[in-house]
């Protein structure tokens, strides 16, 4: 069965929102805690996976899995959104 393109673009577009959330989040936190950061090696595609939403979750785990396809890097790291306050 195919999705029309109406709801799969407004699916992307939702998951693009809740991915930027997560990078925005991950990203403020790292300026108070710097060593949030100390493992991630350079030239990753990183994928942040949310432990509050298993469809996000799924999502950023298929668009990492399509990453290592097209041969990037890839470091999957568990985000524990509780301890990420959106501000």
């Amino acid at each position: 069965m195919s999705v029309p393109a109406v709801e799969s673009d407004q699916a992307t577009r939702r998951d693009v929102s809740k991915s930027s959330d997560l990078t925005r989040r991950f990203v403020f936190r790292g300026f108070g805690d710097p060593s949030l950061f100390m493992d991630i090696p350079d030239g990753v595609t990183l994928i942040l996976i949310p432990d509050d939403d298993p469809e996000q979750a799924e999502a950023e785990i298929e668009a990492g899995i399509r990453a290592v396809k097209r041969g990037e890097n890839v470091f999957f790291r568990h985000l524990p959104v509780a301890e990420f306050p959106r501000e």
